[in-house]
């Protein structure tokens, strides 16, 4: 073993800062995950009689100091105004004030921009014997319009005939509730009104003994007492004096703020910052918030600290140590004819410095003992922060799972009755059995309960997770709609992943920090043992300070050793002999069980993946049943007794269902399981970033979409829906606007409709939407365009409906037409006018028409955006839509990346990069020829430019054919 020793004091100090690292990392992550919020501090100090503003508070102001009052004040959302929130130093949570308010006219009362903070602080005077320690504090506070607040009055509240502990100040019941403790450590419940008078006791008789009071809501007051003979808690209604029995209640009152107050720590001075909790979190946010505010990583955290603090005071035994003597000399006379005991009395005194040598080396190896014991407390922290992180996305995925079940089970109660309806409507005509009726209302009530239970669940589930991330119940939060692409993640050879975690699990970490420092403790010898110690000494002896008898200076060692020293240092060394056996086999116990337990983790991922692949293929069947089963409800007719079944669509579309319930669980159990990987390697901290790489979120910036004009010859055959399938793949497609020709019709006759629908569930199996593009020119100008776009868009709409909620459907439409390529609308006001005119009222009455979650896009020139004169028409169709497809159609990728900087400076919404590949464009107009190479250069160079820019939504390629074309070239 290295003998650490040896190591070099800068070593040292580098140890001693990767053992602290973790005492703030979490809160730098924090910050990362979540940003800061900007504010103003502002502090008051009550010292004595006194409240004084702290001019500059600096950066460690002791906000939770009892004697000091702290409010934040923090910009609004949009920046215009600020709102005002105090600092609660007992819950340390920011409570937001009530909004600031200009007095009326005349009312001579305290102003409605005042506000009282009551708190219970040290009595000022001389303290007396019986008199109680503290004293009911009324503080008074004004805002000025300006926002400058300033202290307006102090006020103790008299006559409570006990000490005054715990106020709660209830700002909507206008009262301060307290316990009033009395010496033999009674409690009374008692209160005073916002002007610190109409003083009140509750609950005189049969509450018990009260042993604290707070609120969870801000309006009615929590108290715990042992009236029923053991600890309990009850709720108070301050207005009515009503008791009843705790039930945590949903605060709707606003009370709980979104702002948390952390600490950042620079140069080992920590300084207030605060941070706002988004109402919707992703697991990056969550993961942040568990590593700063958990409650049994803060816990650990703590023990991390207060182990750096035992390495500070390991070596101080090693420092020398001064002494000193004073006192009298005199002769006792006893056996001489000394008769004046007072005149012969001499002053003596000693002053020495003692240093102890044989410890020198034990104290040094303590101290490596006590660094490795903060190594180890570090351990079990990052080993906290494994377990909790883990523990909490695994939550998320579950949540996720209920809600899509929650959507599922919705689609299965519509089945069900329409199942139910069908045999109440057979049975009133005497055709059915009341069996057959009873049975599907035996499932019908078993859908509704297992409903209710994953509503149920599922609020259970977010508790724990607010739990988890150390939010209050109060706090309303939701998570972010997202979905992760795991069934072909890839952990690597498990050989190695094998030793990854061995090295880094910190349980492993933790039990090889205890075997060294056994090493340690044992190299540091038993506390039996000898002796030998070094002192100098100055001695002076007089009858007074100027009048020497005796001045001297020793230099003197001194020693000892025990008789049991050498049966003691035998002792020791077998004690700690058998110490570090037993650790070493804990070492091997502990890397055995990580090792076994990431085969497991890794057999079951792998089981997960294999069991998403088949039921991807099981929806696809059932979908495909689906689809065969409306087809044959459309061709056969009642009559057809043998073939006939009027309830195949429903029982298909149950079953449909159905594996869409058992999908959504195996991606529950695939997320799971990737977790549990994690977390057997001992790495959840790094989880959120690798989850991040298969997120719907990430991807989302980086969405490439495709033109597809001939969508019927793409459709046709399964040939030839496999191979524009593959082609989008390959190319990163996961949006195709699929033109139906002017009017939908494609949507109409059953055939093309059958095949649309088997193109549309072959693109929703590889992730690829399917947008409807529509627009013809002669709808600009001609007097029938208002109602083929009308007629275009209801099928679509009528489309949609005909499908059930988990069916892939047409996911937006984008409108397709140029108004800036019709004759006249370059060289003539007017009819540009006209045009833009008549362009603006078909976007509206496509937006009109459209059912409300589906988005709408639409094209546009370049010259929207770059010339002045065109770009309020940009900013009506940005207004109108949910994006713009800008059609940077040029010849050369400078060209493109230099003007489309100019179109990001001016957007005003969403934007898709487009991009023409066609040899059918102008020469001018069209990145053509390129090989299967050159495309990927161009779109990974100008994509990654864009990347960064929050408008962005990805590039889009002009056109299926053309993009086709360069797949097949391959590399030339």
């Amino acid at each position: 073993m290295h003998n650490r020793q040896a190591v070099e004091q800068e070593a040292d100090m580098a140890l001693v800062r990767e053992l602290t690292a973790p005492v703030f990392f979490g809160q730098q992550q924090l910050f990362a995950a979540l940003g800061t919020t900007d504010h103003e501090l502002v502090v008051f100090e009550v010292t004595g009689q006194t409240v004084k503003r702290i001019p500059e508070p600096g950066t460690a102001p002791r906000v939770r100091s009892e004697a000091r009052v702290v409010f934040f004040r923090i910009p609004d959302d949009c920046g215009e105004g600020w709102s005002l929130y105090h600092f609660d130093s007992r819950s340390f949570q920011l409570r937001a004030l009530p909004e600031i308010k200009a007095p009326e006219a005349g009312d001579e009362s305290e102003s409605s921009d005042s506000f009282v903070v009551f708190k219970a602080l040290s009595r000022t005077g001389r303290w007396l014997p019986g008199e109680q320690d503290l004293a009911l504090v009324r503080l008074r506070f004004e805002v000025d319009d300006e926002g400058e607040i300033r202290f307006a009055g102090k006020k103790k509240v008299r006559d409570i005939p006990g000490e005054p502990v715990l106020p709660v100040h209830l700002r909507g019941a206008g009262r301060a509730f307290f316990l009033s403790r009395d010496n033999e450590g009674g409690s009374t419940l008692m209160s005073v009104d916002e002007a610190g008078e109409d003083l009140s006791t509750h609950l005189e008789e049969g509450a018990g003994t009260i042993s604290r009071i707070y609120s969870d809501d801000g309006s009615t007051l929590v108290f715990e007492s042992d009236k029923p003979g053991y600890q309990a808690l009850y709720r108070l209604d301050p207005v009515t004096g009503e008791v009843a029995d705790y039930r945590r209640i949903e605060a709707e009152t606003g009370e709980q703020s979104r702002y948390i107050l952390r600490s950042r720590y620079v140069d080992g001075t920590a300084s207030p910052v605060v941070v706002r909790v988004p109402e919707t979190l992703g697991v990056r946010e969550v993961a942040a918030l568990v590593t700063a505010q958990n409650p049994e990583v803060s816990l650990k955290r703590a023990e991390l600290a207060a182990s750096l603090v035992e390495v500070g005071i390991a070596t101080l035994p090693n420092y020398p140590s001064f002494y000193f003597e004073l006192g009298t000399v005199s002769q006792a006379g006893l056996f001489n004819d000394q008769t004046s005991f007072f005149s012969q009395t001499l002053i003596d005194g000693l002053l020495g410095l003692f240093q102890p040598l044989l410890d020198i080396r034990r104290n040094r190896e303590l101290w490596r003992a006590a660094q490795l014991t903060a190594e180890a407390a570090r351990s079990r922290l990052d080993n906290e922060v494994n377990e909790r992180v883990a523990e909490a996305v695994k939550l998320c995925f579950e949540v996720a799972y209920l809600d899509e079940l929650e959507s599922v089970q919705d689609a299965l109660l519509g089945v069900y009755e329409q199942r139910q309806a069908y045999y109440e409507t057979l049975e009133s005509v005497g055709d059915s059995l009341g069996l057959q009726r009873m049975a599907a209302e035996k499932i019908l009530v078993a859908a509704s309960s297992e409903q209710a239970h994953t509503r149920r669940r599922r609020a259970f589930l977010m508790n724990r997770l607010k739990q988890l991330c150390g939010l209050a119940r109060e706090v309303r939060i939701s998570l972010a709609p997202d979905a992760f692409h795991l069934s072909e993640a890839d952990f690597g050879e498990g050989s190695v992943l094998r030793e990854l975690a061995v090295l880094n699990h910190p349980q492993v970490r933790a039990v090889n920090a205890e075997l060294k420092k056994a090493r340690f403790l044992e190299s540091a010898g038993p506390e039996v043992r000898g002796i030998l110690n070094v002192a100098a000494e100055y001695e002076y002896t007089g009858k007074s300070t100027s009048s020497a008898v005796t001045d001297v200076i020793n230099l003197t060692f001194s020693g000892g050793i025990s008789t049991a020293h050498g049966k003691a240092a035998r002792l020791h060394t077998a004690y700690w002999r058998h110490v570090k056996d037993a650790l070493g086999i804990e070492l091997g116990l502990v890397a055995g069980r990580v090792r076994q337990g990431l085969d497991e983790a890794l057999m079951d991922f792998k089981a997960s993946q294999d069991d998403s692949r088949a039921k991807a293929w099981d929806a696809r069947y059932a979908l495909e049943k689906v689809r065969v089963a409306r087809l044959y409800a459309a061709i056969d007719t009642a009559g057809d007794a043998d073939t006939y079944d009027p309830l195949a669509v429903v029982t298909a579309e149950q079953e449909y269902l159905s594996t869409v319930v058992r999908t959504a669980r195996v991606k529950r159990d695939l997320g799971i399981r990737y977790v549990n990987v994690w977390r057997e390697t001992g790495r959840s901290r790094l989880l959120a970033d690798n989850l991040w790489a298969y997120s719907d979120l990430r991807v989302e910036g980086r969405t490439a979409s495709v033109w597809l004009w001939e969508t019927r010859a793409a459709m046709d055959t399964e040939e030839s829906r496999d191979a524009f399938v593959a082609t989008a793949r390959e190319a990163g497609v996961n949006r195709v606007y699929a033109y139906l020709y002017s009017d939908s019709r494609l949507l109409t006759e059953m055939m093309d409709r059958e095949r649309f629908i088997l193109f549309l569930n072959a693109c929703a199996r590889e992730n690829i939407e399917v947008w409807a593009l529509l627009g013809e020119p002669e709808w600009l100008t001609g007097p029938d365009g208002m109602i083929e776009l009308t007629r275009g868009v209801d099928r679509i709409n009528a489309f949609n409906a005909s499908r059930s909620g988990f069916e892939p459907k047409i996911s937006g439409i984008k409108i397709d037409l140029e108004p800036h390529s019709v004759p006249g609308w370059e060289t003539d006001s007017a009819r540009r006018e006209e045009l833009n005119v008549s362009f603006l009222r078909l976007l509206k009455r496509a937006r009109s028409r459209m059912a409300e979650d589906m988005p709408l896009w639409a094209d546009g020139p370049v010259k929207w955006f770059t010339q002045e004169v065109h770009r309020p028409l940009m900013r009506q169709v940005a207004r109108l839509t949910d994006g713009i497809t800008v059609m940077a159609y040029f010849n050369a990728p400078e060209t493109t990346s230099r003007v489309v900087a100019k179109v990001f400076d001016e957007a005003a919404g969403p934007l898709e990069v487009g991009l023409e590949f066609s040899g059918k464009a102008p020469p001018s107009d069209t990145l053509y020829p390129l090989d299967r190479d050159g495309w990927a250069l161009v779109e990974q160079d100008l994509s990654r430019q864009w990347m960064e820019n929050p408008g962005y939504r990805g590039l889009s390629f002009h056109d299926y054919s053309a993009l086709k074309l360069i797949f097949e070239r391959g590399t030339d």
